[in-house]
């Protein structure tokens, strides 16, 4: 094993990778699909033995709306939901894209299965942000698919 100067096992030490940013979350806002920039900003991510470090990205938490978990400001480090081992749990948090009318929103909620089936729970302490969001196509032509599985976050100072 190598040791460094500091008596650190450097075998035991995680390397970070960076992810790129995807979207901006924002639960309640629906925009076009437009590409996010985010020019400079790389968001640092340790890599899982469990999770090819390559599929992971993030998206940036805008505003209150997962507020319980991850503050405003800060990014979310997902993987892709088809590629999760053993697939989503109950409790986890998941990045949710939500269709309508050719707009979209980016949210993030928490997974819960029920007798009802699987439902989307919000996370926020804000009133306004208190929807719970079924996991299904509604009568209006709006689609909900969970993007990803929130494996981390990321808060830069």
């Amino acid at each position: 094993m190598g040791v460094s100067g500091n008596g650190t096992d450097t075998k035991s030490v995680n390397h970070i990778v960076h992810v790129p940013v995807i979207a901006r979350v924002s639960a309640g806002t629906f925009r076009y699909d437009e590409p996010i920039e985010f020019e400079g900003v790389l968001v640092p991510a340790v890599p899982r033995a469990d999770l090819a470090s390559s599929l992971q990205y993030s998206v940036i938490i805008d505003g209150p709306s997962v507020n319980k978990r991850i503050a405003d400001g800060s990014f979310a480090i997902c993987v892709p939901y088809d590629s999760y081992p053993g697939g989503a749990k109950h409790g986890q948090l998941v990045h949710v894209v939500r269709e309508r009318a050719g707009l979209f929103e980016n949210t993030v909620k928490q997974l819960q299965y029920t007798s009802k089936g699987a439902i989307l729970m919000p996370v926020s302490n804000d009133p306004r942000y208190q929807e719970e969001v079924p996991l299904a196509s509604g009568d209006d032509g709006e689609t909900v698919t969970i993007r990803g599985i929130v494996v981390g976050a990321y808060t830069p100072f």
